[in-house]
């Protein structure tokens, strides 16, 4: 039986500089050694916004890089210690609802590699015509072995909210809590060819549309989970306008000032 997976599968490499608000999350792993596990997304001069789930406290996360397309090469990187870790307060590891948090650094100098980038406003689906994008450093294959080191890109479209939890109610996965409860909190998208997908890595990553024309992209939803990669299925994302005055009470409050 197939189980959820915290979840670029099928993506193309980025550009340069093609999405300055991408975060990576360094954790230690066993050897005392960071790896990069998640993705988060720029927000402010000095908070990431991720999922819930990217920064419990057995993940020993200890580090936030910006400015790199390639993870490999720290040449020039900016990296960040954690500062502060703000987990919503009723995050379900369970039903994986409320997937979302904030990690406060220290402030950054936007530049032309680090911009933050903007937060959906509207709390209803985004056009089924929409083309939404999510990047990431996950896992390039649907058995999870091999994760990329450069910043992956792939397009997904929305999936209505309605039609997303009847779809994996109907699975064989849907006695796991976190499919039997799709809430408007969540959002889902999926590739209608059952080719691109995001996957094991990507969580915490921003799922983005980018409008008018604009070179900075707006977020829409966080990467949480899925079932498996790679299907017609869909993954699953924490609603980022659901949550827009959860963010705002904590991020602009503490939001340092340039001197």
């Amino acid at each position: 039986m197939p189980t959820t997976v915290v979840r670029i599968l099928g993506g193309a490499p980025a550009k340069t500089d093609e999405f300055p608000w991408m975060a990576a999350l360094g954790h230690l792993n066993s050897e005392l050694k960071v790896e990069f596990n998640c993705g988060g997304t720029l927000i402010s001069n000095n908070f990431v916004l991720t999922a819930a789930h990217c920064v419990k406290h057995s993940l020993r996360l200890v580090l936030v890089r910006l400015g790199k397309q390639n993870l490999t090469d720290g040449t020039e990187a900016v990296d960040r210690t954690i500062e502060d870790i703000i987990t919503h307060p009723d995050y379900s590891a369970m039903t994986k609802l409320n997937d979302i948090a904030l990690i406060r650094i220290k402030a950054v100098k936007f530049a032309k590699n680090v911009i933050p980038a903007c937060l959906q406003m509207d709390v209803r689906d985004m056009p089924s015509n929409e083309p939404l994008i999510v990047t990431g450093w996950g896992s390039v294959s649907a058995e999870r072995t091999n994760k990329s080191s450069t910043l992956l890109k792939t397009q997904l479209k929305t999936m209505p909210i309605a039609e997303c939890s009847s779809t994996l109610l109907s699975n064989r996965t849907s006695n796991l809590s976190s499919l039997k409860n799709i809430t408007n909190g969540q959002y889902c998208a999926f590739d209608p060819n059952a080719q691109n997908d995001s996957c094991q890595g990507d969580s915490g990553g921003p799922l983005q549309t980018f409008t008018d024309d604009s070179s900075i992209s707006t977020v829409v939803g966080i990467v949480s989970f899925g079932i498996s990669c790679g299907t017609a299925m869909p993954a699953v994302y924490t609603r980022v306008a659901y949550y827009l005055d959860w963010i705002e009470s904590i991020v602009w409050p503490n939001t340092e000032v340039f001197k």
